[in-house]
């Protein structure tokens, strides 16, 4: 095995290592993560009644799985969001995070407007025309795309689409 070879793969048996390897909070954002706390209302819990209004459905098994059958996105992944907020990450940076955890089909506009959240870095929408499904698909995946298109034909209606 040649030596450039070599290196490269021992440095990608230490990168992981490297990344899980999670230092403390030093004291200046131990103090500034603390003052978020009291500037924000934290107690408020309008912004998560509002991120699932309109909730219908998720997907089976918290997986996005892609043509073969393997996972190409896990819900599950986030659920280290479910813990308190870290002392190293900011307080209101973490609620979005749970926020942006919240996924499945919701209906926005009823029985016009819906959307696939939580299974991409981007949401899928879907809107009602006399002529089938408008869908703005700015998911990054095919089986995120799939999912979503698979969840708004089992729980609201197998229309026709163009693409």
């Amino acid at each position: 095995m040649n030596k450039k070879l070599l290196t490269v793969a021992l440095s990608l048996t230490v990168i992981p290592s490297v990344l899980l390897a999670q230092k403390s909070a030093t004291e200046h954002t131990i103090r500034a993560n603390e003052a978020v706390k009291t500037e924000l209302n934290f107690n408020d819990r309008q912004d998560y009644e509002d991120a699932n209004r309109g909730f219908i459905a998720s997907i089976d098994g918290n997986a996005v799985l892609d043509k073969e059958g393997k996972v190409s996105y896990s819900v599950e992944e986030w659920d280290f969001l479910k813990s308190n907020t870290p002392q190293t990450a900011n307080p209101s940076l973490w609620r979005q995070s749970q926020l942006n955890r919240i996924n499945g089909l919701f209906e926005v506009i009823p029985d016009k407007l819906y959307q696939v959240r939580g299974f991409d870095i981007a949401n899928m929408t879907f809107i009602r025309s006399d002529n089938g499904w408008i869908i703005i698909d700015v998911t990054t995946t095919d089986a995120a795309a799939k999912a979503g298109y698979d969840l708004i034909k089992k729980h609201v209606a197998d229309h026709l689409y163009k693409a």
